[in-house]
């Protein structure tokens, strides 16, 4: 499992991913407990649907097609934001996905 995080506003976010052989799965949080917020799915080629939830789930399908396109796999990405809104944290869930993105692909992962 990789995570990253940030402070907004002295708010924690928190990113992490975990790697399968056929897929990743993605979580965005924000203070200190992980939930499972809205559920949005995408294969590589920018098809993607939210499967749990209405709450941010454009910004959710857009971190998912990403992270599709960008590993090459099926990704699944929960966005649970309770304390800060998309407005405020999105750039930072930009960064933090970037990040992981990253580290995945330093250790050797990608199609």
């Amino acid at each position: 499992m990789i995570k990253v995080e940030d402070v907004i506003g002295g708010i924690k976010l928190t990113a992490s991913m975990l790697v399968m052989e056929n897929a990743i799965i993605a979580f965005f949080w924000d203070g200190d407990k992980m939930r499972l917020g809205t559920l949005s799915v995408a294969i590589p080629g920018g098809v993607s649907s939210t499967i749990l939830g209405e709450r941010d789930s454009v910004f959710g399908r857009i971190i998912a097609e990403n992270f599709a396109e960008r590993v090459g796999k099926v990704a699944l990405v929960s966005v649970n934001l309770r304390s800060l809104s998309v407005d405020r944290a999105g750039r930072a869930i930009i960064r933090l996905a970037t990040t992981l993105i990253k580290r995945y692909t330093d250790a050797g992962g990608g199609s």
